[in-house]
């Protein structure tokens, strides 16, 4: 009787811990704003600062690209460094191009900086002609929780073979005493 209820304990203290074992291997989606020593950094731009911000976006995206992009200007990005100032990354960065801009957006909490031509990861140190592109659609992208299903399906399966080994083992002590 006493083997019989330690033998369902045991049991029983496996399914729990095979149930636990999912919530012990769930993931976050929001994993970006978590730092690698585990603290959540955060920033509050000021209101004044991305009112600028926006400002400076609409003229050089959207007022004066045509004229940009006539004197060969590419603009990258406009972001809010600081709580300072507004960084905005072009190219070609020379005097020349930093003086237009300035002329466009002003000089008052700005900064320019050289801008770094975007490039697929994919593709880098590749050949020019030698380059890949692929497109997805939205109906492309597939559930990315997938492929982290794997060790839970591997744990419960884990748990399935001890439990069934368990219960063959009891049944064949159970046999051999009576």
């Amino acid at each position: 009787m006493i083997r019989k209820r330690i033998a369902k304990s045991i049991m029983l203290g496996m399914c729990l811990s095979l149930l636990s074992a999912g919530g012990a291997l769930a993931e976050t989606n929001d994993s970006t704003a978590i730092a690698a020593d585990g603290s959540v950094k955060t920033q509050v731009i000021d209101e004044s600062l991305e009112q600028k911000q926006n400002e400076i976006s609409k003229v050089l995206f959207e007022d004066s690209a045509a004229k940009l992009e006539d004197k060969g200007i590419s603009v990258f990005y406009t972001v809010p460094m600081n709580n300072e100032y507004i960084e905005v990354a072009i190219l070609p960065y020379t005097q020349e191009s930093t003086d237009y801009v300035k002329a466009l957006i002003g000089d008052d909490q700005v900064q320019i900086v050289e801008g770094v031509e975007p490039e697929l990861m994919a593709t880098s140190g590749m050949p020019e002609e030698e380059k890949v592109y692929k497109t997805t659609s939205v109906n492309d992208i597939t559930d990315t929780k997938s492929s982290s299903t794997l060790p839970i399906v591997i744990v419960g399966i884990g748990g399935v073979v001890v439990l069934l080994g368990a219960t063959v083992y009891i049944a064949n002590r159970k046999n051999k005493i009576d």
